[in-house]
């Protein structure tokens, strides 16, 4: 079976969307404000790793499903979830900086 121009496409994305998220997650956070992360204010440090996971697991889901649609060419799809992508994104830099400052 040979590769249809969708899958060969989608192959050459996929390991430069995972150096891409790497690099992203590394990246310095801009504010430190994790509103939602714990009930009760000032958070542990258990319960701001627990929401910096979800935020990853979320982060990672939203980019996964952006790269999907754009394969199959729905762009509204992709411009959602590429939103979606960056507000993750920038949830996960505040739980980053949150975490570094917890004591």
């Amino acid at each position: 079976m040979t590769p249809t121009r969708t899958t060969d496409r989608l192959a050459r994305l996929v390991p430069l969307a995972a150096l891409a998220l790497g690099a992203l997650l590394r990246a310095a956070p801009a504010s430190a404000d994790v509103a939602g992360a714990c009930d009760s204010p000032p958070c542990s440090r258990t319960e701001l790793e627990s929401y910096e996971r979800r935020v990853v697991k979320h982060l990672l889901h939203a980019q996964q499903a952006r790269f999907e649609a754009d394969a199959r060419g729905e762009r509204k799809v992709v411009k959602h979830y590429d939103r979606e992508f960056q507000r993750a994104q920038q949830r996960r830099a505040e739980a980053r900086r949150a975490l570094e400052n917890a004591r």
